[in-house]
């Protein structure tokens, strides 16, 4: 009877130590649980900010092809105008030489 007695004391401890244990395991559980979700929260807000900055990104992309293309623009125009400066300088110069021509058989 007291070897029945010492057994059942025996289980009880450890039934109480398993519980013990198996609290200890739930309360981690519940952290890992808690940690994970704040983990999540910081990813999910990582990723939609990943992709605000991937639409800026983009946004400004087209908006530096808009501004080289505004400037491939803008530099034709001054191309052309220096060649249309040239071909002017050159009939001022044709001019100013047939003007002093003129003048020298005037005098």
């Amino acid at each position: 009877m007291e070897e029945e007695m010492e057994e059942k004391e025996k289980y009880r401890n450890l039934a109480e130590q398993f519980e013990t244990e198996i609290e200890n395991i739930k309360s981690q559980c519940e952290e890992h649980a808690k940690e994970k979700k704040i983990w999540t929260e910081k990813e999910t807000y990582l990723m939609s900010t990943q992709t605000d900055l991937v639409k800026m990104l983009s946004a400004k992309s087209v908006e530096v092809e808009d501004l080289n293309v505004n400037l491939d623009t803008q530099l034709s125009m001054i191309e052309n105008k220096d060649k249309e400066i040239t071909e002017l300088n050159k009939g001022i110069a044709t001019a100013e030489s047939e003007q002093k021509k003129l003048r020298q058989l005037n005098n």
